[in-house]
This record gives C-alpha cells, sequence and structure tokens, in this order.
C-alpha cells in the first residue's frame, strides 16, 4: 500500500485528521487534493446511510442567494440571511429603522435579487418621496415653503425620484395609512410577487381581525415562521419598542415574547434622538443595528452605520442627520 492508500486508511479510520493531510509535507499538491475529495466522498457515502440524513443535499454543499445587509463591513458582521429566514428589526419612532430597511432592500435589488418592500402606513409614493427628500438635503421648512428649495436640491430630489421609480427586481407595495390588512393579505402579496427577500412595515398595522392583541401576535408571528419555512422566502418585519430606559435589549420589544421566540434573528435599531442636548454631528449621522438573537450561528454582532445622503454607510463623512 503507497504513502497515499495508506493515509487515505488512516483518515477513513479516524486515525488522522483532514489537518493531518494539509500539513503533511511529504505530499504533492495534488495528492492532498486527491486525497480530501476520496475523504469527502466517503463522509457522503456514510451520511446517506445514516438515520440523521435529513436533506437531499447537505447545506455546506448547496450555494444559496448571497443577501446584503448594506456594507461589507455589515456582511461579515451579522449572519447571512437564509431562505427561511424570518428576522425581526426593532426600534423606537423615529430610530431609523425603516430608513434603514428601505435603504437595505434597494440594495439588495440592485444586486439582482427581486426585493418586495411592504408599507403598511404609506404609499409606494410616499416612501419615495420621504427617501429623494432626504437625499437632496430638503428640511422640514423647507418643504413648508417650497420657495427656499435650491435649485440644485429640487434636481437631485428629482433625480433619485425617478431613481428609485426604475430600480429592477424592486417592488413597493403600499397599503397606505388608514387601512389594516390582514397577514394572510400581507402574505398573499408576498406569494403572488414572489420575491427572493420581503420587508413589512410594521407589525403594529396588521389587522387584529377577531384576536386579542397578545393572541394576535402570536398568530403573527407563527404564521411568518411557518410561511418562510415553506414558501423559502425570508421576511424581514419591522417593529417597535416599548417605552422602556435601555431601549436596546431583546425584552424592550413591544408585545409577546413569542414574536422574538419564533423568530429567526432579533436585531434592535437605535440611535440618538435630535431631541438629546449636545449631540456631535457624527452622533446625529450614527445608527446602530444589534443583532440580539441568532438562531443560525448562535451568537449576535453589532455594527455602527452612518446616515449620508439617504443611504447607510460605513464611515461618517460629515453632517447628514436623518431627516
Amino acid at each position: 500500500m503507497n504513502r497515499v492508500n495508506q493515509f487515505l486508511s488512516e483518515l477513513k479510520s479516524g486515525t488522522v485528521t483532514p489537518e493531518d493531510v494539509v500539513n503533511a509535507e511529504f505530499l504533492t499538491k495534488e495528492e492532498r487534493k486527491y486525497l480530501l475529495t476520496e475523504y469527502n466522498s466517503f463522509l457522503e457515502k456514510r451520511l446517506q446511510t445514516s438515520q440523521i440524513k435529513k436533506y437531499s443535499q447537505d447545506p455546506i454543499d448547496k450555494q444559496t442567494t448571497i443577501y446584503t445587509w448594506g456594507t461589507d463591513i455589515a456582511d461579515k458582521t451579522f449572519s447571512p440571511i437564509q431562505p427561511h429566514t424570518f428576522a425581526v428589526f426593532a426600534g423606537q419612532t423615529g430610530g431609523g429603522k425603516t430608513a434603514f430597511s428601505f435603504d437595505m432592500a434597494i440594495k439588495n435589488a440592485k444586486n439582482g435579487h427581486k426585493v418586495l418592500y411592504l408599507s403598511l402606513e404609506m404609499t409606494a409614493q410616499q416612501i419615495i418621496t420621504r427617501v429623494a427628500r432626504s437625499y437632496a438635503g430638503i428640511t422640514k421648512e423647507m418643504w413648508r415653503d417650497k420657495t427656499l428649495i435650491a435649485d440644485v436640491q429640487r434636481t437631485a430630489y428629482k433625480r433619485k425620484v425617478v431613481e428609485l421609480s426604475n430600480i429592477e427586481n424592486f417592488e413597493i407595495y403600499g397599503f397606505g395609512k388608514g387601512k389594516t390588512p390582514t397577514l394572510d393579505a400581507i402574505l398573499d402579496v408576498i406569494e403572488a410577487n414572489n420575491p427572493k427577500l420581503a420587508f413589512i412595515d410594521n407589525m403594529d398595522l396588521i389587522s387584529l381581525s377577531n384576536d386579542k392583541r397578545l393572541e394576535h401576535e402570536q398568530t403573527v408571528s407563527r404564521k411568518i415562521m411557518n410561511f418562510t419555512n415553506e414558501i423559502q422566502i425570508p421576511i424581514i418585519l419591522i417593529h417597535h419598542i416599548k417605552k422602556t430606559k435601555d431601549k436596546t435589549m431583546i425584552e424592550s420589544i413591544r408585545g409577546s415574547a413569542k414574536l422574538t421566540d419564533d423568530a429567526d434573528a432579533v436585531y434592535i435599531c437605535s440611535r440618538k434622538m435630535n431631541t438629546e442636548d449636545n449631540l456631535t454631528e457624527e452622533e446625529k449621522a450614527q445608527f446602530l443595528l444589534i443583532e440580539r438573537k441568532d438562531r443560525e450561528f448562535g451568537e449576535g454582532g453589532i455594527h455602527k452605520f452612518y446616515f449620508n445622503k439617504g443611504t447607510f454607510i460605513d464611515n461618517f463623512k460629515g453632517h447628514d442627520p436623518f431627516k
């Protein structure tokens, strides 16, 4: 028996490890590749005959859709979104969760994934107006008296409206304020559009039907969890947090704990509000995304973004607070 076959036999018996193969200086590059390939085939055959075989293909051998969290650093920080992922984004009113999730949706669409953004409180036009206004730096005062809007701002605003209205693979479905769709109606819209990623903004505006609030939230979380598992369309649900002192913990999320139990991942959106005193320009632009639950990897993460011209980036580039 030559050295390669001897090594393969020892691999199969567990006497040596794959690391030993990689570190064996007496093996050529081709021999190492051969040994690892043969050993992987051996393991796959063992798995096929084992009682724990659950997959038609092992997940490590299957390339799933690669989504983005918006920046390169964030993609390395947070767990990858899987086809079955049910994630919750929670934050206080005005905390930037809608702006961040919408920006994340756009970036995934630009990466070639079909994305559906459902707003239960705004129409598609209202969402686009809000983002374009922020991009152009149009303040509340300017919006009240539009004669104060500079020509360059007006041009920037219109250019952003055109851009947002013509992004391929991106669909905005706005139910509009005053309408309270049921979860079944929302899931029907998602299934009919068949996106690769869907956002629902927000939990509080889903119709109660005949359930009490607590029972309603439990029903919503269980239905979304089952939907993502069966249809394999990941969903990010935007929600609010309670009026608590510490607004960064998972316990601060409003409503039933069943929601966070059913979710695969839970994220807290946090930023310093403009009403706080003595904030620096950098602090005003900061946005924290805190991963409080991660069923896939069992570890959390945190990343500091900066809001700049309607989008979220890794580094502070000047004053551009949320508008």
